[in-house]
C-alpha cells in the first residue's frame, strides 16, 4: 500500500483537512476500487494513514459482504463510501449502496487520479487505488450520489447503444470511400450499412416507446421540444444525461456537469491562453447541443439575439456557437425545472 520510496506516500498531506479536527472525529471512509470481477476496499478511520484492506466479489453477495465488513471495521464511526466510476462495472455496487441508504459518492476518476498525484502516491495496484480513493473522500467534500431510476437507466442504455451504432455506421461509410475496393468487400460494407440502419431505427423506436410509457419523461420531452432548436435526439440526450434537473441547485451546476463550464488559463502577465470549456462529462450531449445551437441561432429569437450581440463584440464564430450551447442548455434546464413551456418574450 505504501509507495516504493515509502516516506512520500506515508506522510502525504491531506488538503482541506486538519489532522485531529472535530469534523473528522467519528468518521470512517471506505474507498472502493472496481475491477471486472473484484472490488478492492480500503477503510480509513478518522485521520489514520493506514487502513484495513480487503477484496470482494463484484456481485450482489460481494456488495453485502463489503458493506458489512466496512461497518465492522469502522466500529462506532459513521462510514462514508466512495466508489470508483468505471461505467457498467461500478453500477452494481454503487446502486446497491445507494438503495440501502449508505452515504455514497461516485467522483470523476480524473479528480481522484489528480489527487493521488498531488499526494505523492506512486504505487498503482488495486489496494493502493482503494486507499487513494478513501483519502480523496476524506480530503474533499463530495456530493451525495443519487442512483438513477430503472427508467432513467434504461433510457441511458438505449441512447448509448444508438450512439455506438451510429459510430459504426460512420466507420462503414468511411471504409466504402476507400479507392480500389474489391466488389465483394463493397457488397459486404453496404450490407452492413443496411443492417446498422435497421438497428438504429429499431432502437430509436424503442426510445420513443420508453419515453411515451413514462409520464414525467414524456412531459419533459414535450417541454424541451417546445424550445426552437431542440429536436428529438437533443431532448433524448438531455434527459439521459441530466436525468433529474431537481438534483441541481442552479443552471451553472448543470453546465459543470455536462462539461460546458468556461475554463480560463492565465498566469502573471505573460500567459494568456484561450479560454475553453471543461469537457468533464456529457460528450454526446455536447455533440447534439452543438448542432442544436446552430439551428437555434437561425430559428430561436432569444438565442439569435444573444449570438448577434457576441458577434458584434468581435467574438469568433465557434465561441459564439459554444456560448449559444450554454444558453440553450440553460433554457432547457429552466423549462424542465419550472415545468413551463418555452415562450420567447
Amino acid at each position: 500500500m505504501d509507495s516504493i520510496l515509502g516516506v512520500r506516500d506515508r506522510k502525504a498531506k491531506i488538503p482541506h483537512c486538519k489532522v485531529g479536527s472535530k469534523e473528522m472525529a467519528g468518521q470512517a471512509y471506505c474507498g472502493v476500487d472496481v475491477a471486472k470481477a473484484t472490488l478492492s476496499a480500503c477503510v480509513l478511520i478518522g485521520t489514520a494513514e493506514k487502513g484495513k484492506v480487503k477484496e470482494f466479489e463484484n456481485g450482489e453477495r460481494g456488495y453485502q459482504a463489503l458493506m458489512d465488513w466496512a461497518k465492522r471495521v469502522a466500529g462506532e464511526a459513521t462510514v462514508r463510501f466512495c466508489v470508483e466510476a468505471t461505467g457498467r462495472y461500478s453500477w452494481g455496487v454503487s446502486e446497491y449502496l445507494a438503495t440501502t441508504g449508505e452515504k455514497l459518492s461516485v467522483p470523476n476518476p480524473a479528480r481522484v487520479k489528480a489527487y493521488g498525484v498531488s499526494a505523492g502516491i506512486l504505487n498503482k495496484t488495486d489496494p493502493a487505488d482503494a486507499r487513494t480513493i478513501a483519502m480523496f473522500a476524506r480530503a474533499l467534500t463530495q456530493n451525495a450520489w443519487r442512483a438513477p431510476t430503472p427508467a432513467e437507466r434504461r433510457l441511458e442504455e438505449l441512447a448509448r447503444r444508438i450512439e455506438a451504432l451510429e459510430r459504426e455506421r460512420q466507420r462503414e461509410k468511411i471504409r466504402l470511400q476507400q479507392p480500389g475496393l474489391d466488389k465483394l468487400v463493397q457488397r459486404s460494407i453496404r450490407r452492413m450499412q443496411r443492417t446498422l440502419e435497421r438497428e438504429i431505427a429499431r432502437f430509436e423506436e424503442a426510445v420513443r416507446e420508453h419515453i411515451a410509457a413514462q409520464p414525467e419523461m414524456k412531459e419533459n420531452e414535450r417541454l424541451l421540444r417546445s424550445i426552437p432548436g431542440i429536436g428529438e435526439k437533443t431532448a433524448w440526450w438531455f434527459l439521459a444525461t441530466v436525468r433529474d434537473v431537481r438534483a441541481f441547485p442552479k443552471a451553472k451546476a448543470v453546465m459543470a456537469y455536462i462539461g460546458l463550464s468556461p475554463c480560463q488559463h492565465e498566469s502573471g502577465s505573460s500567459i494568456r491562453k484561450r479560454a475553453h470549456i471543461g469537457r468533464t462529462g456529457g460528450r454526446m450531449l455536447r455533440k447534439v447541443l452543438y448542432m442544436a445551437a446552430k439551428a437555434a441561432i437561425l430559428h430561436n429569437a432569444l438565442v439569435r439575439e444573444f449570438g448577434e450581440r457576441l458577434l458584434a463584440k468581435g467574438k469568433p464564430w465557434k465561441v459564439v456557437v459554444v456560448a449559444c450551447m450554454r444558453k440553450l442548455a440553460t433554457i432547457a434546464f429552466g423549462v424542465c425545472r419550472t415545468q413551463t413551456t418555452f415562450t420567447c418574450t
